[in-house]
């Protein structure tokens, strides 16, 4: 059986350290709006090119972990919890202010994450898929929460929460990307569009509630234990 020496576990914690500080790195560029290639990044680390191909021989491997780290933090930036004394209209519109309020202020990682200014072009990433996947989860328990509702698999109604769900986040991505990135303008918060959007996913909870066949009162509070989707 080999073992490891505690040089091993340093070098490996070495290495980790960095390659999340080449990961930021990469990603504050992106956010400056100035982009990245491989000369600035290894100025900015500040790392010899050597070493970083080293560490991530591959550029494409680099770009799609580049935004798997800016995924994760667009995760974490947009809140799917409910808090005490949320209802479906209250949480609605907390989480697409938060979701607009980020993209309005990391503009350049959005666009990063569509697959603009890449190199690779690569639109679709399996890190971005990925996100997308996982904010589709989270909406669509949060939907199920938010309809009191319990369904099995093959039911209607939760094949009207899994496409509502998806139907969710692909229009708050294009609304947002087509409104605030693709004008000759700096995106700034536009509350009507919040407002829009808000409105635009109440009606879609609604229109599950149709298809399920169950009441909807955006305004009631959420019961997190009342609706459960396997």
């Amino acid at each position: 059986m080999t073992t490891r020496d505690g040089r091993s576990t340093r070098w490996d914690a070495h290495r980790a350290e960095r390659r999340t500080r080449i990961l930021n790195t990469a990603i504050d560029l992106i956010d400056s709006g100035t982009g990245w290639d491989t000369a600035s990044l290894c100025a900015a680390v500040p790392i010899a090119r050597s070493a970083l191909y080293r560490i991530f021989p591959d550029q494409r491997i680099l770009e799609n972990l580049i935004r798997e780290a800016i995924v994760a933090r667009l995760i974490q930036a947009v809140p799917t919890s409910v808090a005490d004394g949320d209802t479906a209209r209250s949480l609605v519109e907390r989480s697409v202010d938060e979701y607009v309020d980020w993209v309005v202020r990391h503009p350049s990682l959005q666009r990063y994450l569509s697959g603009t200014g890449t190199r690779s072009g690569l639109a679709v990433s399996a890190p971005v898929a990925a996100g997308r996947s996982a904010f589709v989860c989270m909406v669509s328990t949060k939907v199920a929460a938010a309809l009191h509702l319990s369904a099995p698999p093959d039911s209607p109604a939760y094949v009207a929460v899994q496409r509502g769900a998806h139907g969710i986040v692909g229009l708050l991505e294009s609304t947002v990307i087509d409104f605030h990135l693709t004008r000759d303008r700096p995106p700034t918060t536009d509350e009507s569009l919040n407002a829009f959007l808000s409105a635009a996913v109440l009606g879609v909870i609604g229109a599950i509630a149709d298809i399920a066949a169950v009441p909807f009162d955006p305004d009631s509070l959420i019961d997190t234990e009342a609706g459960k989707l396997p």
